[in-house]
């Protein structure tokens, strides 16, 4: 699986994200602390000045959050509404650099999850709020907090 984020002349034109969970949450419930560095994520998105991924990890983790099936339906809509945004499932080749990125660094299977899924479809910088995945040094990792 590869996304291609180039120009006609084979050139990156903007970079490509991969937005790991909980920037959505952060984005979404307006974190006190990591609401205004979400929402100028989102912001770039809208005016097309970066490309995001995410994969549905995170919509199965954004809809799991304790809320009414009215938020949940709100929430999702929103998701998919999220422009300049693709969302990609997971297959074998990303179930097995999760595994080993497990194997090297000992993060939580979903964290492994979502940075594979970064590396699969070659994003220039993996936005987080989690400092311990900085670790990884196969990607970028851009910490918010």
């Amino acid at each position: 699986m590869s996304l291609t984020n180039s120009g006609a002349n084979g050139v990156k034109s903007k970079p490509l994200l991969f937005l790991d969970t909980n920037i959505f949450i952060y984005f979404f419930q307006d974190h006190p602390d990591f609401g205004q560095t979400a929402q100028d994520i989102f912001a770039r998105l809208t005016t097309t000045q970066v490309t995001a991924v995410t994969s549905t990890l995170t919509v199965t983790e954004l809809l799991s959050i304790k809320m009414t099936e009215e938020e949940v339906d709100t929430l999702y809509r929103r998701l998919l509404e999220t422009p300049n945004l693709k969302i990609i499932g997971m297959d074998m080749a990303i179930a097995v650099t999760a595994a080993r990125l497990r194997r090297r660094y000992g993060f939580r299977v979903p964290d492994s999850l979502q940075l594979a899924s970064a590396l699969e479809v070659k994003a220039d910088q993996f936005v987080t709020g989690d400092r311990r995945l900085r670790q990884c040094r196969e990607l970028e990792v851009r910490s918010v907090e």
